[in-house]
């Protein structure tokens, strides 16, 4: 099978999900159909609950908060952040996530159109060679963080009911995991996972085409995510870089996105993410063969 299940939330105009139903990089967090309304509000603060299944059966959850605050008319300054357990066939492991912060905006509007940008950067707040009880490294699926500066852009077109999108994530470093299989020697349940040791992710450019029904407070998204990742990762072995095989290439992904107001000031949301298409190697730890999101939000 050729399958797997991310669902990868690209760049708008604020960040939002958290994407991992995802390879949440970054660039496919940073954005989902709430940004479709652009609120009067002052301060948002959005927690919530993501539970994913990745490589060799590891178990993901991820508790979240993302801040916005609008710092002037239509433009918005974002941070997010979460709390990561990961439980598998190597060990369990626990920890802060990585921090993404985002300024996004109107580019322009007309009648029927909106456009919309934004740039922003993860940094590497999450651990990313945490170890098991017997003290060897982790590979990435257990890691809460990636471990590596990060840049990000996006631009989003909404016309109508439909919102078309692009997004690129610029990799500025390696991270300092040291998982190789030759530590985990006499150990077969660590072949199920792809060597990382100071793995340099290459970039990824993120697609999306996106249909948005609204109705009594009541937001539903439907989404197709094309996921490029346009250069072949890397990793460090026997003091030389290994360029992987099979690490470059497409993902695509498909979205379902709803949300709805309780009262003046809350609303709940939740995702469900569903791939039809991925790369082979995936050494970043970012697959997810299911995601679902449940959350809550309170505006001022």
């Amino acid at each position: 099978m050729r399958h797997f299940l991310p669902a990868i939330l690209l760049l708008a105009l604020a960040p939002s999900l958290w994407g991992q139903g995802c390879s949440d990089a970054g660039v496919c967090s940073a954005g989902s159909i709430h940004s479709a309304q652009v609120d009067s509000f002052v301060f948002s603060a959005e927690s919530g609950e993501r539970v994913g299944l990745g490589e060799a059966y590891t178990v993901i959850s991820n508790s979240t908060l993302r801040l916005r605050m609008m710092i002037r008319q239509k433009s918005v300054f974002s941070l997010q952040t979460n709390y990561m357990i990961a439980s598998g066939t190597l060990g369990r492991s626990s920890g802060p996530g990585d921090l993404l912060l985002v300024y996004s905006g109107i580019l322009k509007t007309g009648e029927d159109f909106r456009i919309l940008g934004n740039l922003g950067a993860k940094l590497p707040f999450g651990q990313s060679n945490l170890r098991n009880s017997e003290g060897l490294p982790l590979p990435m699926p257990y890691q809460p963080g990636l471990g590596s500066f990060d840049m990000l852009a996006g631009i989003s077109i909404y016309l109508n009911h439909w919102r078309f999108s692009a997004g690129y994530q610029h990799v500025l470093s390696q991270n300092n995991n040291e998982f190789l299989l030759s530590v985990w020697a006499g150990r077969p349940e660590a072949a199920a996972y792809d060597e990382s040791n100071q793995l340099w992710r290459g970039d990824d450019l993120v697609l999306r085409a996106e249909r948005i029904f609204t109705r009594d407070g009541r937001v539903l998204s439907l989404s197709l995510l094309p996921v490029i990742r346009v250069e072949k990762d890397r990793f460090r072995k026997n003091e030389q870089w290994v360029e992987i095989d099979g690490s470059r290439g497409l993902t695509v992904n498909v979205n379902l996105d709803w949300s709805k107001s309780l009262g003046e000031h809350f609303r709940i949301h939740g995702n469900l993410a569903a791939p039809i298409w991925w790369r082979r190697v995936r050494a970043d730890g970012l697959t997810r063969f299911f995601v679902i999101y449940t959350g809550v939000s309170y505006n001022i």
